[in-house]
């Protein structure tokens, strides 16, 4: 970290340029991943659970929105070519587009819901890339800040409903659940408060390990779909098709509108945590073009447009570790996480009172 960033009250820790030793790297690495593990599966699931689709559809969907979020999250992180603002920045499936899902694909099918999501992504960056130099006029700091500050006290009532057994559970507002919560947070607010060095950053890491590891003794742990996973699958583009009806396209840009107002907010919360600065014009710029192309990306994978995941600078925020290398080692491993079906699933059955309890004090 700079001398001029330590002037501006940042603590020591990892700044957004700094690369970490290889064993910490791959552990913060970790953590994040788990963090975008967490934003990326509501969206294929929910789209899954309102369509009816069966086991092999929704594994379909879940395999493409981790190695979409992965590749794009690398994307975005470390920058390829003039792709990517090359901040710590994860890249998620966006929610806003789950309930047009649900609306568009009865109605135009699967394929006409992602040939829809790929026009709007490639309208919206075109537009907002040609007059970014009006973005900040059009949407100032203060309209930016109202979008993360709603979408943070979202993210809380969803790490809330994890907390307490995770929306449709049949346990769910059991007691051990909310133990089990109250554990993992534990453990991460003191190791936060009065952690050091590693420890302190590993700080979320830690306490989901020990809360997987209790739930592991109370029997809450169900480990068959681990053994019945298989050890490699390839992602299937364009799985149902392709179409672009003209009602769902002119639906989807509208509402790709609100992910670019929000991935403006969430690219300056990240510089201003990581260097107490606003971002750069051209931070901005490149960080619209990356969502715009890896949208395009989404919709040939079968998932979702993407937008940045704010979840990720509440652990920055926590940890002191702003490095876009942990970040893109993340990136790695979610993509590692779509392409070997039973690593998905080994995070995948971590029950949802740990994620939540980690989480909680990040949103």
């Amino acid at each position: 970290m700079s001398e001029k960033q330590e002037k501006k009250g940042i603590k020591r820790g990892y700044g957004m340029n700094e690369r970490p030793r290889a064993g910490e790297l791959g552990a913060f690495g970790l953590q994040h991943a788990l963090i975008i593990l967490f934003q990326t599966l509501p969206a294929p699931l929910l789209i899954a659970g309102g369509l009816g689709l069966d086991v092999v559809e929704t594994s379909i969907l879940i395999a493409s929105a981790l190695f979409v979020s992965g590749i794009c999250t690398f994307i975005q992180s470390f920058g390829v070519g003039p792709l990517g603002a090359r901040i710590p920045m994860v890249m998620v499936g966006s929610f806003v587009f789950i309930a047009p899902a649900l609306l568009i694909i009865p109605e135009s099918g699967f394929g006409g819901y992602m040939g829809a999501c790929i026009v709007a992504a490639i309208i919206c960056g075109v537009v907002f890339v040609l007059f970014s130099d009006w973005l900040k006029v059009i949407f100032p700091s203060f309209v930016s800040g109202a979008v993360l500050l709603v979408l943070g006290t979202g993210l809380i009532g969803n790490a809330l409903a994890n907390c307490a057994g995770g929306n449709g559970a049949a346990s769910f507002g059991e007691p051990v659940n909310l133990m089990l919560a109250c554990i993992t947070f534990a453990i991460v607010l003191v190791l936060s408060v009065f952690g050091k060095g590693f420890v302190k950053g590993a700080a979320p890491l830690i306490g989901m390990a020990a809360g997987f590891t209790v739930s592991v003794v109370l029997g809450m742990v169900d480990f068959s779909a681990v053994s019945e996973a298989g050890w490699v699958g390839l992602p299937q583009p364009l799985h149902w098709g392709i179409s672009f009806p003209l009602e769902a396209c002119i639906v989807i840009t509208l509402v790709a509108v609100c992910g670019v107002v929000e991935i403006l907010g969430t690219t300056s919360a990240t510089t201003t945590v990581a260097e107490n600065r606003l971002a750069t014009p051209d931070e901005t710029r490149r960080t619209v073009l990356t969502q715009s192309v890896t949208s395009v990306f989404a919709g040939l994978f079968n998932a979702v447009p993407t937008i940045s995941g704010s979840a990720n600078i509440g652990l920055m925020g926590i940890t002191r570790v702003y490095s876009r290398y942990a970040v893109s080692v993340a990136g790695g491993v979610v993509l590692l996480m779509g392409l070997c079906p039973k690593l998905s699933a080994v995070f995948s059955v971590i029950p949802a009172p740990v994620f939540g309890g980690a989480v909680l004090m990040m949103f």
